[in-house]
């Protein structure tokens, strides 16, 4: 199997898992949690879908690609964090904070846990892919081929690697000669 079936398949279960914890922090109003799968479903479709084009789109360029594989990684921590955090009240026993006895409903408590679960995937797949993204560009750009700051990720084979050949997944760069 390819890295970009890889990449593909890992990117089509982030925009559903996005899509579900997108549900879940709108029933309760997580504000973090929103605009972190509304944010990763706009990204990730938008990639996936100009990945095919004739002419690579400035959105799958691995240096854009390292970019907002980062900062989605960055917002799927911290919306993690933040159910963890949240789900801190979730406990069968009555807390005691500031003169009031509270605890958390269960409905809620399961929300959170649910949140916090898919933003761990989440996060997890997509510091996968950033770190592979900057593998191969970093070893690319050691042996020489400059411009894969400016190739789409989803083209890069490891049977076929940048440098010498130049080739990229089956497709040949051509210069024409004059």
């Amino acid at each position: 199997m390819s890295f970009a079936t890889v990449r593909r398949i890992a990117l089509f279960a982030v925009i559903l898992l996005s899509i579900i914890e997108l549900g879940i922090s709108g029933s309760i109003k997580d504000k973090l949690g929103i605009v972190t799968g509304v944010l990763s479903f706009v990204a990730i479709a938008a990639s996936l879908v100009t990945e095919n084009a004739e002419t690579p789109a400035v959105m799958n360029w691995i240096s854009v690609e390292l970019i907002w594989t980062g900062i989605l990684w960055v917002l799927w921590i911290a919306t993690a964090a933040l159910g963890t955090t949240q789900s801190g009240g979730c406990s069968s026993f009555f807390h005691y904070y500031q003169g009031v006895y509270w605890s958390y409903d269960a409905t809620y408590c399961n929300r959170f846990h649910v949140i916090q679960a898919f933003a761990f995937i989440n996060a997890f797949t997509l510091l996968g892919i950033f770190i592979w993204n900057l593998k191969v560009a970093i070893s690319a750009h050691s042996l020489g081929h400059t411009g894969v700051w400016r190739a789409p990720a989803a083209l890069y084979d490891p049977r076929r690697p940048y440098g010498n050949s130049g080739a990229m997944n089956g497709k040949e760069e051509h210069s024409e000669q004059v």
